[in-house]
């Protein structure tokens, strides 16, 4: 993957992501965390696209579903690459609350992934459009 803002960049050593860093502070997930927890969370989904009219997040807003899809059998082959190319991205989400109750504390919300939603059916072995 490319550095991001803070120098941090992941790649894949044998069996593990590596989040290499300037501080040489050693951070890594083991892949079969990935295999494990991404196929129990992930192993169907069924993903939607669909074209809205009226005002946004409004009992106004509508939606009409123009595209919809199946998605089964997520490939960690598939996933590995799409990290090593920058289409899925990661996102460590540890910070500190700036505002209230909380603010000053930290917080640990685990590691998330963004990936555009045309390439989300690329990390999947199977997909059928249903609409």
């Amino acid at each position: 993957s490319r550095k991001n803002p803070q120098s941090f960049k992941v790649v894949f050593e044998g069996e593990k992501l590596v989040l290499k860093n300037k501080s040489k502070i050693a951070i890594y997930w083991p892949i079969s965390i990935f295999d494990d927890v991404l196929k129990a969370k992930s192993d169907k989904i069924l993903l939607a696209f669909a074209e809205t009219k009226g005002e946004r997040k409004t009992k106004n807003e509508k939606f009409h579903f123009a595209e919809a899809y199946l998605l089964s059998n997520l490939n960690i082959n598939k996933f590995k690459s799409a990290i090593e190319s920058d289409k899925l991205k990661i996102d460590i989400r540890i910070g500190v609350y700036r505002s209230g109750k909380n603010k000053g504390k930290y917080h640990d919300h685990g590691t998330g992934f963004r990936i555009n939603k045309r390439d989300f059916l690329d990390l999947f072995d199977n997909f059928t459009q249903i609409i």
